[in-house]
């Protein structure tokens, strides 16, 4: 029987839980609703947008609420 100690076990978990607490922290997700920026205020940069440019229509969010 192969005993692992407990920093072995719990390494990874931690590890996503301080991803998870960092991007929540800096409010970094990947939902579409920077699209809203653009219908509210026309072509005018959005501030808050990292990278790319917000996506009309995005697969993953067809049947889903954000």
């Amino acid at each position: 029987m192969i005993a692992k100690n407990r920093l072995e076990i719990w390494l990874f978990p931690a590890f996503i839980f301080f991803i998870y607490i960092f991007l929540v922290l800096f409010r970094i997700h990947s939902s579409s609703i920077g699209m809203y920026h653009k219908y509210f205020y026309g072509e005018k940069k959005d501030p808050n947008l990292i990278f790319s440019q917000p996506r009309a229509i995005r697969s993953d969010e067809w049947l889903v609420w954000t």
